[in-house]
């Protein structure tokens, strides 16, 4: 049998079986580099509270128009939903946003190409493997200083100062101590006051507030 006129080029094919490899080299060389087939190495590369960063190597055959279509669930066992198609073959990352916070989400690629005078279908790949991710979080972030009375000490939250007599001030990367002294730490707690809403329960003495760094610091220079 003549099998030199194998014709392969431009679908959606594949081969991972090496005992037919030499058939396939001899039958229609090439033919790998004119397939759509699903991109590899889907990652996440960043995620966020309402995004994921995306990236994946293209495929050897980006010519032609086409895409790649990123299908996401919440659950590993689909239903998956078509997110968006790229503009071409040739794009590798991808923002995908709108999503909602600390969610599991889970993606998968799949790759097109559109009609072409070789082959007047779209032809579309299998999706990629599945990729597990979640988003995070999105808490805000700490206030420049964040004044807290206690007793008779004031620390900054979330420091390692607590309990102490003082408060650290961060200002551009810097930090610079207050409250050495009764009327210093009298002052600090004063605008502290001024500043942010007062909250009794803490204890005897006690206040907590969101303070600009440079309020703080003009104040107490």
């Amino acid at each position: 049998m003549d099998d030199s006129a194998l014709y392969l080029e431009y679908n959606g094919l594949f081969n991972d079986d090496p005992s037919i490899a030499p058939f396939l080299a001899r039958t229609a060389p090439g033919f790998e580099n004119t397939q759509t087939v699903a991109p590899t190495g889907v990652t996440v590369s960043a995620a966020r509270a309402r995004s994921l960063v995306l990236t994946w190597t293209p495929i050897s055959f980006d010519s032609y128009n086409g895409g790649y279509t990123i299908f996401v669930s919440t659950s590993a066992n689909g239903p998956f939903s078509a997110a968006v198609t790229t503009p071409d073959k040739l794009t590798s990352t991808f923002t995908l946003d709108g999503l909602e916070p600390s969610t599991d989400y889970f993606v998968r690629i799949a790759t097109s190409t559109y009609s072409t005078p070789d082959n007047k279908n779209t032809v579309t790949s299998d999706p990629s493997p599945v990729v597990a991710t979640r988003t995070t979080s999105g808490a805000p972030a700490p206030a420049s200083v964040v004044v807290v009375g206690v007793g008779s000490g004031i620390y900054q939250e979330g420091g390692t100062v607590a309990g102490t007599q003082q408060v650290d001030v961060v200002v551009q990367g810097s930090n610079r101590e207050f409250g050495e002294d009764q009327p210093e730490r009298d002052r600090a707690e004063e605008i502290a006051d001024d500043e942010g809403d007062r909250q009794d329960g803490f204890g005897t003495h006690c206040c907590r507030s969101f303070v600009p760094a440079d309020t703080l610091v003009d104040a107490l220079s």
